[in-house]
């Protein structure tokens, strides 16, 4: 016998059979449908945790797959294609659990981890929605010729302090400038600085 697609066999696919003059012989397979578990991380542009128009899957995410019953190692591994989908197929029933590394630059609106009970032959979904996080960056430069612009010939300035205030003022943090005067202040809220 050979197993259809999505199913693995029970018993052997080959069996011999012995048949006497004018007998007849069985060979009997068992097989058992395999269970799959699929799902999408998307770019969670509003960040409320539901995939809505507009809010695109996100590339190259790495999602991991956990059985619970083998001591909770990552039994699979998989990335996001271009629309943000993946898929686990060809898996027997137990309990999983699906997990999603957040790409560079995002952080989650959903959990990270989502367990799945899957019924043999069934089907699982768990879904990720990522917030792209925001940032305030900028360059302090010594402007030779004073007109706010920064020219070819003017360098930035290395550990220059620069802070930054809520929108009443306040200071939340502080950094300073790097070799070429670069600086940024990264994972922020929505909201007005």
């Amino acid at each position: 016998e050979t197993d259809p697609p999505g199913y693995t066999s029970i018993t052997p696919n080959d069996v011999p059979v012995t048949l006497e003059p004018g007998g007849a012989g069985i060979a009997d397979f068992a097989d058992h449908q395999q269970g799959s578990i699929t799902g999408v991380v998307f770019n969670d542009i509003n960040g409320d945790t539901l995939q809505e128009t507009g809010e695109g899957g996100l590339l190259n995410v790495v999602i991991e797959l956990v059985l619970l019953d083998d001591g909770g190692n990552v039994v699979a591994t998989t990335t996001t294609d271009a629309n943000g989908a993946y898929s686990f197929t060809d898996l027997e029933g137990g309990n999983y659990t699906v997990r999603e590394l957040d790409p560079d630059g995002y952080t989650s609106t959903t959990d990270n981890e989502v367990e799945v009970i899957l019924p043999s032959g069934g089907t699982g979904v768990a879904n990720f929605g990522d917030h792209r996080m925001n940032s305030i960056s900028g360059v302090v430069f010594n402007d030779i010729d004073g007109d706010g612009i920064r020219d070819l010939q003017e360098e930035g300035l290395l550990g220059v302090p620069v802070e930054l205030l809520d929108s009443d003022g306040n200071p939340i943090d502080t950094t300073t400038t790097d070799i070429n005067g670069d600086y940024s202040f990264n994972s922020l809220p929505a909201g007005d600085y």
